[in-house]
């Protein structure tokens, strides 16, 4: 192999784990985007106040805050998945 030709394989961006990626966070970000607001239409049918719906759907935006300085500690505890 040439100098040339080993740099382009390590320079090459790999597509498939990229793609995966992208999907995957897509998919959760749909399911996510339209389960809230079906959540809340279910809530208010079985007849919950409308603060506690909002309580509900600022909980679920808090959580995520909260949890997202544990994901890299977590990441380094128990390693990450090579792909």
């Amino acid at each position: 192999m040439t100098v040339d030709t080993q740099q382009e394989v390590e320079e090459r961006v790999h597509w498939l784990p990229m793609i995966a990626a992208i999907s995957s966070i897509s998919v959760v970000g749909i399911a996510i985007g339209l389960g809230m607001p079906l959540l809340s239409v279910i809530l208010e049918t079985r007849g919950h106040s409308a603060s506690m719906i909002g309580f509900n759907t600022a909980v679920a935006g808090l959580a995520s805050i909260a949890g997202a300085p544990l994901a890299t500690p977590l990441a380094m505890r128990f390693g990450v998945a090579r792909t």
